[in-house]
């Protein structure tokens, strides 16, 4: 009875510090700091759910302030998002991360934040870049965690959407509603695949075909072929501005002229 009083004591205390709206919002503030600016970015809430578990931890147990947390979690939560590190095996995985915090001498708050500095180094390594991404964003599906990771570098570098002054941050904003002609687009049409033969819409939806782009008033043209449509949307861009966004948004040099499938490759790396 006594033992049963004392689980539900500190069950009492842990909700009171999981419930704590200024715990939550500061904890939010670190998924922005990351990059993600919106649950539409989000493709699992066991990773939300168990990074608040270790921020937490970070702040309730270990006393850190938030604005060393501040600086770390935003990080874990890119690595166990990226590498959907608690999608799949969910229980062992995470038990794994929290017997590490759990070997941490009490009240090292900085020996907890260098165990997950430790373990996102583990996992995101070069080969993870190289090899492991790209070939995990060739994929026709629009949630997909990698393609969030590099919706995050381009909400963090503040970057332009394609042909335009709009950041693709403002797009990715909750509080504002994307207009139609303001929301991602082929970069290789449709309709100019098909006409190509490329008929499986798994190939002409890819990921890597896909960019933030404003056609504005030029509809008709965002149907051409890259080699008709690039020359007429750039013309207007200062050199500068091209290659920043053409950078931004991965796009190789004379990629208008590249056959598709070769353009896909290039483009994931």
């Amino acid at each position: 009875h006594e033992r049963r009083n004392q689980q539900f004591g500190r069950l009492a205390e842990a909700q009171k510090h999981v419930l704590d709206l200024n715990h939550w919002h500061e904890f939010l503030k670190c998924l922005s700091l990351a990059g993600f600016r919106s649950a539409r970015m989000i493709t699992s809430d066991n990773a939300v759910m168990l990074t608040y578990l270790i921020w937490l931890i970070g702040k309730v147990d270990f006393k850190l302030p938030s604005s060393r947390l501040r600086e770390v979690i935003p990080q874990w939560w890119f690595m166990v998002h990226t590498t959907a590190r608690y999608t799949g095996s969910t229980e062992s995985i995470a038990e794994y991360d929290l017997n590490k915090i759990k070997a941490i001498t009490p009240g090292d708050g900085e020996a907890f934040c260098e165990t997950l500095i430790e373990l996102i180094r583990e996992n995101l390594t070069e080969d993870f870049w190289n090899i492991t991404f790209p070939s995990r964003i060739d994929s026709a599906s629009a949630k997909n965690p990698r393609l969030s990771a590099y919706w995050a570098a381009l909400n963090i570098l503040d970057a332009e959407v394609l042909f335009s002054n709009v950041k693709v941050g403002q797009l990715l904003d909750p509080a504002i509603t994307p207009v139609r002609d303001m929301e991602r687009h082929h970069l290789f049409p449709r309709s100019f695949l098909k006409s190509e033969g490329v008929s499986e819409r798994y190939l002409r939806d890819q990921i890597a075909n896909m960019a933030f782009v404003d056609w504005v008033e030029n509809l008709e043209i965002s149907e051409s072929a890259p080699s008709v449509y690039w020359d007429q949307m750039t013309r207007g861009l200062s050199g500068e501005k091209l290659s920043r966004q053409m950078y931004w948004h991965a796009l190789p040099e004379n990629w208008e002229q590249m056959n598709y499938e070769d353009f896909l490759k290039v483009r994931r790396h």
